[in-house]
């Protein structure tokens, strides 16, 4: 197999050890720690050489002169004469240079005049072919394919011109070097030191300067420098070198080398499956807008193009990124083993330049060359400050290009707000420009396996990564699911689609219909030769979501043969789904309501198949829903028969329409009477009664209803009255009653919702009010002590002295001396009742006393408390008043229940002074009678 031009593999990188490899120079299968794969990976990687230079310089005694013209002048003969010299010079400028973001002009670094390439003409026509002939030659040299050159400047160097060590900027994309051009003008020094790391050259111009034209060719990181002209003129055209071609490169590029590079990769995902990340520093460095395989420059093309072309066998993927090291040193020895290290890829790129990821901190292991950085100068230095009499340590960084290898199946790892360390917050684009990697790949090597599943395992990841991305990442994984017969993609492409907005649904929808019409025109079959691709996306989704998918693509089709064929295998799927689905919910309530439309004139089958389905299978939320659904409907000529459905369901699923007790009692707090929770079902229930009502399934709807009250009244010892929720009454007892009402239920009926009311009610609400506050004696005021811990109330002297003095009837000042912290805890159990008490504290002697003293009002407070919990109650039932309820409990137990009117009488005439108390019993806050004095 033959080698290209610009490739080679070295034979004097390092040795391998003799175990490294087995017949052949192949790579034994044996598994080898991590470290030594690394090295050995390392050297293949290495022993990959680019045949061309860093700079390359020629000599051309025949050529066409290029008949340079400046406006105003004819075409300057060759060579150059001292005075066409002044001429040119005259029309020209001081020649700046880059500073930074600035362009200044300092003749202490730079001296030369020049000219830019709009200035002057080039009017021999021979002149463009023998351009074409030196660049193909400084390219060849330079180991550059797929490039051109463009014109740039025309430079004049007099006597005492020069320019200092310097690198040249990138002038335009995807420019990666300078190609100069001298034409015939005698002079004296001007020689070119071009230098890469410890590669150096010296190019000298002057020996054939008179009658030849001399070349030099260099890449744009190569530093150089002019030395002084000192004598005569030299005269240069400049053009930039730029690459504009694909990356691609011959098959014998790599040779049998490359394939051993492939082998180590191999190796890599077999035996070490915790290693998922690798970088490899480049010979270059690259600009952001300049770092892409179709601009690598050198070995760079060569191991990068290597690694691309073998990526695909071996589940790896070539990225490019920007990366700093920056180590903190201090001055002190002590400290020098101690320095910070840090390791960082700035920014990620695909070999197509676009920006993937950033700031990625490596580790160590992550590293394929360990000591890049010993015996090298900093690329720039920050010193610390100085703090007193010590100095802060200083922080150096290292700036490199490098290539990353990353294991395919490791990728969705850079995805933003991935949860694992990898992750990157960068904008959507990066997501974007991920997918775009991972699809391309597809597509170039869908048959490889290792591919097609972590291009799979790739977009399932994409997809759930939120924002802006997901509108051209659902699409898009849609796509691959189809051509790839993955239904779990599918089904969360599609979900992620619909999240996504309505635009990228409808484009998802738009994929799939494609999809589905090209595949059936291609194999010439109905749709049900593909229904399994799309079948197994409807096993978990509710049957109202199939519904809804079906009805999104039926009019998408463009053909009307595929239409029909889809739309009846949509119905297929639907009444096999109904009848095989163990459980329906109320995410099926659209499929119902639907369906009971559409369907409507075969009314065999939906008594016969759909009603029955929803009654056996359906839950309590659906049958209800449904029922309601097709009551409010009942006037359509579709509903005709809702009669029938609700007499159906309540023969046939009337314990799933009954109420529980965990419909009227909280699940989580013990006592809500006043609470404002909302309770569904109480509602419905009453709904459905009034509805069979009105349709004139009376019989039914009794039915319901005194099996509804019956349930809750049997079963009250599991469900506790006293817990029920108060608005009760609103959500359930005022409906029901005022639908009994409106339908006038016969006496006969009335029974079972009577024991309900006094379960409610007289069990439930009343029994939460209590009995009217008895009266304290004397001074004795309710007890008070620290809240238990864990259950069990803590031992607390204080608080036991304090519920003493609280509970003892003769007692009405307390005076308690202790420290600050156990006065304080006294005042907070007494926080919120201060209006109670007088507290002071007597500073005389240490410690201090708290004096505590009781003023009355707790007592009265009580019972204000009692009167508004008992004015609630009656304004919660007082819509519930009415004649007809009168006539149902009987006016006495009306009165008691509805009206409550004995526990009214008690507000009114039961005051804390008009209370009568017995004759030997003292007035609150006074002693009781053998304790007065006489």
């Amino acid at each position: 197999m033959g080698y290209s031009s610009a490739v080679s593999i070295s034979s004097d990188s390092e040795d391998y050890e003799s175990n490294d490899q087995g017949p052949a120079g192949q790579i034994n299968n044996t598994k080898i720690d991590f470290d030594t794969w690394k090295r050995i990976l390392r050297k293949r990687l290495n022993g990959i050489k680019s045949v061309g230079d860093i700079a390359n310089f020629t000599r051309y005694p025949t050529f066409a002169n290029p008949g340079l013209k400046i406006e105003g002048h004819s075409a300057f003969p060759l060579p150059l004469t001292p005075s066409d010299a002044g001429v040119i010079k005259a029309a020209c400028r001081e020649a700046p240079f880059g500073k930074g973001e600035d362009t200044v002009v300092d003749n202490s670094v730079r001296k030369t005049w020049e000219l830019n390439h709009a200035q002057f003409q080039l009017i021999n026509p021979e002149w463009a072919g023998f351009l074409q002939k030196v660049y193909l030659t400084a390219a060849g040299g330079l180991g550059l394919t797929d490039g051109s050159v463009n014109p740039h400047k025309l430079l004049l160097y007099e006597k005492g011109s020069f320019f200092k060590r310097h690198k040249d900027s990138e002038k335009e994309p995807g420019m990666v070097g300078t190609l100069v051009i001298c034409l015939p003008s005698e002079h004296q020094g001007g020689d070119v030191h071009l230098a890469f790391g410890s590669d150096q050259r010296i190019f000298s111009t002057a020996p054939t300067s008179t009658f030849d034209i001399t070349t030099l060719a260099w890449f744009s990181d190569v530093t150089h420098e002019v030395k002084e002209l000192t004598s005569g003129y030299r005269l240069a055209l400049t053009y930039n070198i730029v690459q504009n071609g694909p990356a691609k490169q011959s098959a014998g590029f790599f040779g049998q080398q490359a394939q051993q590079v492939k082998q180590v990769l191999l190796q890599w995902q077999v035996h070490h499956p915790n290693n998922d990340l690798l970088v490899y520093p480049l010979d270059h460095k690259y600009s952001k807008s300049s770092i892409s395989l179709r601009n690598m420059k050198g070995r760079d093309k060569a191991v990068c193009q290597a690694i691309q072309d073998i990526g695909a066998q071996s589940g790896v993927f070539l990225l490019l990124a920007h990366q700093t090291h920056t180590t903190t040193e201090d001055e002190d020895d002590y400290y020098d083993n101690d320095a910070e290290n840090c390791t960082c890829l700035d920014a990620i790129f695909t070999g197509e330049g676009k920006e993937i990821a950033t700031d990625y901190t490596l580790d160590d292991d992550e590293v394929m060359v360990p000591k890049l950085f010993e015996d090298r100068s900093p690329d720039s230095e920050e010193e610390g400050e100085f703090t007193g009499n010590e100095g802060a340590p200083s922080t150096y960084r290292y700036h490199d290009t490098v290539a990353v290898l990353v294991k395919k199946s490791a990728l969705h790892k850079l995805l933003r707000g991935y949860s694992h360390v990898w992750s990157s917050y960068g904008p959507d684009a990066h997501t974007e420009n991920m997918v775009a990697l991972v699809t391309k790949d597809l597509e170039e090597h869908r048959e490889h396996p290792v591919t097609r599943e972590t291009a799979l395992k790739f977009l399932t990841h994409a997809i759930g990564i939120q924002g802006p991305s997901q509108k051209t990442t659902t699409p898009v994984a849609v796509y691959w699911a189809l051509q790839l017969d993955d239904s779990k993609l599918f089904q969360l492409a599609m979900v992620a689609a619909a999240k996504a907005g309505q635009d990228t649904y409808n484009e998802a929808l738009n994929v799939t219909c494609r999809y589905i019409e090209e595949i059936t025109a291609r194999r010439r079959r109905r749709l049900t030769g593909i229904s399994g691709r799309l079948g197994e996306t409807t096993s978990n989704a509710s049957l109202s979501s199939v519904m809804n998918s079906i009805q999104h693509f039926t009019p998408r089709f463009k053909s009307d043969a595929v239409r029909d064929s889809f739309n009846k295998w949509g119905n297929l799927k639907l009444t096999l789904k109904l009848e095989t689905e163990p459980q329906l919910g109320i995410n099926d309530l659209s499929f119902f309501a639907k369906t009971l439309e559409s369907r409507h004139e075969d009314q065999e089958w939906i008594m016969s198949s759909l009603i029955p389905s929803l009654a056996d299978r359906g839950n309590r939320d659906l049958i209800h829903k449904v029922l309601n659904t097709v009551f409010v409907k009942r006037e359509q000529r579709e509903f005709r028969n809702a009669k029938y459905i609700y007499v159906y369901m309540v023969q046939n699923a009337l314990p799933k329409l009954l109420l529980s007790g965990e419909d009227i009692t909280p699940t989580s707090t013990p006592y809500a009477a006043l609470s404002a929770a909302v309770i569904g079902p109480l509602t419905e229930f009453a709904y459905r009664v009034n509805e069979g009502l009105t349709l004139g399934a009376a019989e039914q709807a009794l039915q319901l209803l005194e099996a509804g009250c019956n349930n809750l009244v049997w079963t009250k010892s599991e469900w506790q009255p006293r817990a029920v929720q108060a608005n009760v009454v609103e959500k359930f007892l005022v409906p029901l009653m005022t639908t009994m009402q409106r339908h006038n239920i016969p006496v006969e009926h009335h029974e079972a919702v009577r024991n309900l009311l006094e379960v409610i009610i007289g069990e439930g609400l009343l029994q939460q009010l209590g009995p009217f506050p008895p009266r304290p004696v004397g001074w004795t005021y309710k007890p008070r002590s620290c809240a238990p811990y864990r259950g069990q109330r803590t031992v607390c002297r204080d608080c036991d002295e304090l519920e003493d003095f609280l509970t003892a009837p003769d007692q009405k000042v307390w005076r308690f001396a202790a420290a600050e912290a156990r006065r304080k805890h006294i005042k907070s159990l007494l926080y919120g009742t201060e209006k109670y008490f007088r507290m002071t504290t007597e500073r005389t002697r240490s410690p201090h006393t708290l004096v505590i003293e009781k003023t009355g009002g707790e007592y009265k407070e009580e019972v204000e408390k009692w009167r508004r919990h008992v004015q609630s109650i009656a304004s919660l039932l007082s819509p519930l008043r009415s004649d007809f309820l009168k006539s149902m409990l009987g006016e006495g137990r009306y009165r008691e229940l509805i009206l409550l009117e004995p526990l009214l009488s008690q507000t009114d005439s039961g005051s804390v002074t008009g209370v009568k108390r017995e004759a030997d019993e003292p007035a609150f806050g006074q002693r009781p009678a053998t304790q007065r004095r006489l």
